[in-house]
């Protein structure tokens, strides 16, 4: 008995420590389709890109009283009148989420979900698979981004915004931590 619960319980730290591989915070930003191989659920023919983590709460198209987290874009439907939760064109994210390791998953509208696994997300591209299709998809970068990519080796080097290497925030302002601007606030 003593060997099941032991067994029990590092099993599930186990999938604890496994849980999400991949960070969430990565797929936010604009992410343009550069291939689709394969069939897309849902009738789906093919979309142009994803715009994940903004609040869309004055989109038009969104249509919900609370901000949606993000876009489905260029949607073009083998048959929409098959597919009734799938539109033509821009669709509205509620939500996106991963988890079980690898399962993205996308909330469009009150209609449907697409699931996929992802093979690869590095803060550049991001490859994802569903049963029967593979997308890969590449992040726009801002030239701000592209600029300070350069600047940065990933180890939360701090840069002023002249790209001057600094050793520690003494005071608030704007600076590039790890290639991204960020506005730091000292002294509250």
């Amino acid at each position: 008995m003593k060997k099941f619960i032991l067994f029990s319980v590092l099993f599930s730290v186990l999938n604890v420590c496994v849980a999400q591989e991949f960070d969430e915070d990565v797929l936010e930003g604009e992410w343009s389709v550069e291939a689709i191989e394969g069939t897309l659920p849902f009738g789906i023919q093919k979309f142009s890109g994803l715009q994940l983590g903004e609040s869309y709460d004055e989109y038009e198209e969104c249509g919900y009283d609370y901000p949606c987290s993000g876009l489905i874009k260029g949607v073009e439907s083998v048959d929409a009148t098959k597919y009734t939760g799938c539109y033509e064109g821009d669709n509205a994210l509620l939500d996106y989420f991963i988890c079980n390791s690898n399962k993205l998953h996308l909330i469009v509208g009150d209609h449907y979900t697409l699931h996929f696994t992802i093979s690869s997300l590095t803060p550049q591209a991001l490859i994802i698979k569903t049963a029967n299709a593979t997308v890969t998809l590449s992040k726009k970068l801002s030239a701000i981004t592209q600029e300070t990519q350069v600047l940065t080796n990933g180890n939360n080097d701090i840069y002023d915004l002249n790209g001057v290497k600094i050793p520690n925030i003494e005071k608030s302002g704007i600076y590039i931590i790890d290639g991204e601007k960020r506005l730091i606030q000292t002294g509250m």
